[in-house]
């Protein structure tokens, strides 16, 4: 789909600044998130990929545990053995330092899904942690439901980085259909995917 390749194509791309994904609830982010994740894999397998799907468990809603996640993964993946802060006053300086460990070889993007599914604590939805610009060869995605969170991602980015996710159509939720049943290597019966579609379409 269009979204897919536009965020192949920034990951491929020089700029410094973040991409943001946005829209309502159950228009696909996570689904196609996800997605776009596997392409990226595919089409950079040199780079290091980091991903994090916010709310999933109890822990990623926290920033502070999220910021220590994502600097410990980085930090393993380029062999830096310095000791990350627990802090999240250090926590949030520490982070550009980390994602800077990214070489021109071993370029760094990471994914996180779900800005909004983080706890207000610490004023995670101000976004103040989220680095402004972002080191060389780093490439970082975010999404996000309309809110708090949006609200801060439009006065830290141009409007080029920011793509809104309209609903699916009902020929992109069949097609959507199709690949999860492929993936898992399932079939649905004429009636049953009549069923689930029609479902879709009024949803």
């Amino acid at each position: 789909t269009g979204f897919l390749e536009r965020v192949e194509a920034y990951a491929r791309g020089t700029g410094r600044q973040s991409l943001a994904v946005w829209g309502e609830s159950g228009c696909g982010k996570s689904a196609l998130m996800a997605k776009a994740i596997e392409r990226v894999r595919a089409a950079r397998p040199q780079a290091v990929l980091c991903q994090r799907f916010i709310g999933a468990t109890a822990p990623s809603s926290d920033v502070r545990s999220l910021l220590e996640g994502v600097c410990q993964e980085v930090s393993r993946a380029y062999a830096d053995e310095t000791a990350v802060p627990q802090d999240i006053r250090e926590l949030i300086p520490e982070l550009p330092k980390r994602l800077a460990l990214a070489r021109p070889e071993r370029p760094l993007v990471v994914f996180l899904d779900a800005l909004d599914q983080l706890s207000p604590t610490d004023g995670a939805h101000t976004l103040a942690w989220l680095p402004r610009g972002l080191p060389e060869h780093v490439r970082l995605v975010v999404s996000t439901l309309p809110g708090p969170c949006l609200d801060a991602l439009e006065g830290r980015l141009p409007e080029s980085n920011r793509v809104e996710l309209r609903p699916m159509s009902p020929a992109e939720g069949r097609e959507l259909l199709g690949l999860w049943l492929g993936e898992a290597g399932r079939r649905l019966q004429p009636a049953q995917e009549a069923d689930v579609l029609g479902k879709f379409d009024r949803c």
